[in-house]
């Protein structure tokens, strides 16, 4: 069940970016440049990253090698996966949810040459929760978040909770929170958001 919040907080944006070196962005299996009798093999590009971005990846995938274009491969195995494989040119192009640092962008210009963000779609995250008892949407709002993800509301019949869901009968259970533990955009986004909206938490 998705979380409904209260006007005051808006979803999270996420932004998917490609990243890849101007200087070696590179096809493998492309004919020598000498112009030589090897014959030619279509162009292939290996790629991956952001989780978020996979769906609609693979849908362009198709249609880009429909119009006879290099065969890529795009790998969904996470941003950080996509920064770091990006910056060390294992992959031809990455996809992550969050923007190179001044240092991973020095890094990856060292290693291969210039790098360029490509911004490529955008969604929302938002926080949600399981309680099949409640009908109706519990709100939040941002300083309950951060106090839910610092461990000072441990319960969903916490008075902060309360206050903020009157007509709710909240249930005096433990919040357990689950959270993904690899590199992840996805994780950026919220924990960026939790910095901004509370000094303790950053």
């Amino acid at each position: 069940m998705l979380l409904f919040l209260e006007s005051t907080v808006r979803p999270l944006t996420m932004t998917a970016l490609l990243i890849f070196s101007l200087t070696s962005m590179g096809c493998s299996g492309l004919a020598g440049a000498d112009g030589g009798t090897k014959p030619k093999r279509t162009p292939r590009l290996h790629a991956g990253g952001s989780t978020f971005v996979n769906l609609m990846m693979q849908k362009w995938i198709v249609e880009y090698q429909k119009a006879g274009k290099a065969k890529v491969n795009y790998q969904s195995v996470g941003s950080g996966a996509g920064l770091e494989y990006g910056i060390s040119k294992t992959f031809d192009f990455g996809g992550t949810d969050m923007p190179m640092t001044t240092e991973q962008l020095k890094k990856a210009n060292q290693i291969g040459g210039e790098v360029v963000h490509i911004p490529l779609c955008m969604g929302a995250v938002v926080v949600a929760y399981n309680l099949p008892e409640i009908e109706q949407p519990v709100r939040l709002s941002p300083d309950v978040i951060a106090d839910i993800f610092l461990g000072k509301i441990k319960k969903w019949n916490d008075p902060k909770l309360l206050k903020l869901n009157p007509n709710l009968t909240l249930p005096d259970l433990d919040i357990v929170l689950v959270h993904r533990s690899d590199g992840s955009g996805t994780t950026f986004v919220m924990t960026d958001y939790l910095s901004k909206i509370s000094p303790e938490w950053k």
